[in-house]
């Protein structure tokens, strides 16, 4: 297949999902769930390594995020189903799966109900499930505010949608990005302001946000919702990277997640954050998941 940022199937249910692809052409086939509010360029940044070791990367948008269709109601247990149908009409009988941030939740529960048709499953920085922690103080305080407002967002949508693409306008180091910026550790503000960010994060959160926040709002609320997932489905080899500096997900969030999966290997990176474990050490990351 020749490689695109925007190419697109019809789902079963009749919706349309946007997907890219880098890396090599026929390659090991690698299925990458992007952040939140990310969209399928995020898996931009690895276009290179993925051409190097041999990998080709598959990178939907979720639906109502980037360009794929919104599907209303949506919960996580729906994503492992348009996965499927994804791979069947992409041929891909089994894939790698790798989940970063936001996507975490999702390559999990793909991992628990496709179980046969996965290869190994690769958590980075991934969200917790939150419906199960009821201590949040360590998150930066962007993200409680947001999960305090939950409650109201539906009513402030319609004014809420040029506010977010107004923010996605901005630079990481032009307000109100910075103000975010300066509340990440230090090695995340380093690679913020880097060139790496605007392949990792910056495009992609533009991309996010086209369609405005009714997407990206059903889309987090997998993270705030029970999982209900049965970890003991995975026979296939889980790893979880994370970085002891994360402020965004707290590393001991990630440590009870982890505890979970059974049979799962961590790897906790020192000092490195949200942004710049994925960014620094995506070679590694990728390496590990081949030897799998």
């Amino acid at each position: 297949m020749q490689l695109n940022d925007t190419q697109y199937v019809c789902l079963n249910g009749g919706s349309r999902l946007c997907f890219a692809t880098y890396g090599a052409e026929d390659g090991v086939p690698l299925l990458y769930f992007h952040g939140w509010p990310s969209s399928r360029l995020q898996a931009l940044s690895l276009d290179t390594i993925g051409k190097e070791l041999g990998v080709t990367i598959y990178a939907p948008d979720r639906p109502g995020l980037g360009l794929s269709e919104n599907i209303k109601g949506r919960t996580l247990h729906d994503w492992p189903h348009l996965v499927s149908d994804l791979l069947d009409q992409l041929n891909l009988p089994a894939v790698h799966l790798m989940g970063v941030s936001g996507g975490g939740p999702y390559a999990l529960a793909t991992a628990c109900e496709l179980n046969e048709r996965i290869l190994s499953t690769t958590i980075v920085c991934g969200a917790p499930p939150l419906a199960e922690l009821e201590d949040r103080s360590e998150m930066i305080w962007p993200y409680r505010v947001l999960l305090r407002a939950r409650p109201i967002i539906p009513a402030i949508l319609k004014p809420a949608i040029p506010l977010t693409k107004w923010i996605a306008s901005k630079r990481y180091n032009q307000p109100p990005l910075s103000w975010f910026v300066k509340t990440l550790s230090p090695a995340d503000q380093e690679v913020l302001n880097g060139k790496e960010a605007d392949d990792f994060a910056l495009f992609s959160f533009r991309e996010a946000v086209i369609k405005g926040a009714p997407g990206l709002l059903s889309d987090a609320d997998a993270y705030t919702n029970r999982w209900d997932l049965d970890y003991s489905l995975i026979t296939k080899p889980v790893h979880f990277w994370h970085g002891t500096a994360d402020r965004n997900i707290p590393f001991k969030m990630a440590k009870h997640l982890a505890a979970q999966v059974p049979h799962a290997t961590s790897h906790w990176i020192e000092d490195e954050g949200h942004y710049s474990l994925p960014i620094k050490h995506s070679r590694a990351i990728i390496t590990e998941m081949l030897n799998a």
